[in-house]
């Protein structure tokens, strides 16, 4: 039985990296328009520029992500391995939602709050849970604004969820239009 292999993927690690060297970031999974935009802006425009970049630069762009981009490159995935159908627990519930149109007013910012916290305090019912951390995610073209608070009780309701995202809000600077809540 004769082993077929895609082009340029045989044992040798230079080699695969020699046949990645030719493709543009995009055709790396988990590289989007924005990241490569960012990436593109550095100088970096191929897997090969991207793995021949500093580590260090890139963390210094991209945080946490900029040593995994690097990896990728090396033709590394430093990702833990799991079985079939095993599945972590969620540690983490959220929602966001890009919206239509900007919002501007109070009255249209709370009502998303709101329903946000309702789709989040439905599915942390649906486990059992309750919301120990809330964080809040602000977003229009102008900025990014990010807040949490940790509360003394954990938020079991919808009421003390959508309670802790007001406080948040009205610590933040205000930030209209918006067009991304989180």
């Amino acid at each position: 039985k004769k082993n077929i292999e895609a082009p340029g993927f045989d044992s040798k690690p230079s080699q695969r990296l020699d046949f990645m060297d030719k493709f543009e970031l995009w055709h790396i999974c988990g590289i989007g328009n924005r990241i490569q935009s960012r990436q593109n802006r550095m100088g970096i425009v191929t897997i090969r520029q991207l793995r021949q970049t500093p580590e260090r630069f890139l963390v210094k762009e991209f945080g946490i992500m900029g040593s995994v981009y690097w990896a990728w490159a090396q033709g590394e995935d430093r990702s833990p391995v799991t079985k079939t159908g095993v599945v972590s627990p969620e540690k983490s519930f959220g929602n966001q939602v890009t919206l239509p149109d900007d919002i501007w007013t109070r009255s249209q910012i709370l009502s998303v709050f709101l329903w946000l916290s309702w789709q989040v305090v439905a599915r942390l019912r649906a486990k059992g849970l309750g919301a120990k951390t809330v964080t809040l995610s602000l977003r229009n073209k102008k900025g990014y604004r990010h807040q949490q608070f940790t509360p003394s009780m954990i938020c079991t309701t919808a009421y003390d969820l959508y309670q802790v995202v007001q406080e948040l809000y009205r610590k933040m600077d205000l930030l209209v239009p918006i067009r991304f809540v989180g």
